[in-house]
């Protein structure tokens, strides 16, 4: 299990492969349609769990995802209703980059949450946890 240490720099890293994506999204055409292979030949990157620092700390062969801090606020990436869901299902870079914004969101919030030591019910993660 990862450390809170290991997991603030995971979502620090995962924010800043997010803003990367969306400045590149940023600059394409809003009505042109998504292609994320254009992106990953571009820029190195895409919305993929292979390029997602918390997937490497979080998805295991036992387990998808727990501990995760995006699952811990309820945007488990494999749920058909996640804001990651949403984003990779944009038709337009438009619609990308404004639905990213919220993914974006989410990743702040889990890192704030991480920060303070608190899961999403508001509990405090306490000595015993694996995030200290």
């Amino acid at each position: 299990m990862a450390t809170k240490g290991e997991t603030l720099d995971a979502v620090d890293e995962v924010i800043a492969h997010w803003e990367r994506m969306r400045e590149y999204a940023g600059k394409q055409e809003r009505t042109a349609i998504v292609n994320m292979d254009e992106m990953a030949c571009d820029i190195g990157e895409d919305w993929l769990g292979d390029s997602c620092s918390l997937c490497e700390l979080f998805v295991t062969e036992d387990a998808f995802c727990v501990g995760c801090p995006l699952d811990q606020i309820g945007e488990n990436c494999n749920e058909s209703h996640s804001i990651w869901g949403y984003v990779n299902d944009a038709a337009t870079w438009g619609e990308w980059l404004a639905r990213s914004e919220a993914m974006t969101d989410s990743l702040q919030e889990a890192r704030r949450r991480v920060a303070d030591g608190v899961n999403m019910k508001g509990v405090w993660i306490g000595a015993h946890s694996s995030l200290n």
